[in-house]
């Protein structure tokens, strides 16, 4: 199974579009990760706070898309079905035993066009600059892409903040 993921990792990274667009990616997140991306959010003027997707993401090219064909496991029918085709103790230890909400993450960036309406990225990094709440409770976070870094070029780059991050550990 890994050699599949990997090959299909390697093949959208190879593939990805001269030119960015407009992508939507839905998730169904737990209330820490959801508090973590709006600490992100309201931490969005420092260097070192950066989103790291570090996979494949498979998305739509508008919001609509995403909507009508994203999975919504935050309703209570829904919830009910997880836990009848996962189990209970699946959920609560893969969501911490929060409730879920549905994030959607848009960004302008390179993607490789596969399937019907899916666009796919690789590996992608960015910084959160929008947030709100949509009429429909769909919790939406308008990303940037930044060039990727690894630790050692970003403590050579943020000394002090690597100082500080690592007095914290």
């Amino acid at each position: 199974m890994w050699r599949i993921i990997g090959a299909i990792s390697a093949l959208v990274k190879s593939s990805t579009a001269d030119e960015s667009k407009d992508l939507c990616f839905y998730v169904n997140s737990c209330k820490y990760a959801l508090k973590c991306l709006k600490i992100l959010h309201s931490r969005k003027d420092t260097k070192n706070d950066t989103l790291v997707f570090p996979g494949v993401m498979a998305g739509w090219e508008s919001e609509q898309e995403a909507k009508d064909n994203s999975e919504n496991w935050c309703t209570e029918e829904k919830m009910k079905n997880f836990d009848t085709r996962y189990g209970e103790e699946t959920r609560k230890s893969v969501y911490h035993d929060s409730e879920l909400f549905m994030v959607m993450f848009k960004i302008n960036t390179k993607s490789f066009r596969s399937v019907v309406c899916r666009e796919f990225v690789h590996r992608l990094n960015a910084k959160v600059e929008e947030y709100h709440l949509s009429d429909d409770g769909i919790h939406v976070f308008t990303l940037s892409e930044v060039e990727p870094m690894s630790l050692d070029d970003w403590k050579a780059k943020y000394p002090a903040e690597a100082k500080e991050d690592e007095a914290e550990m």
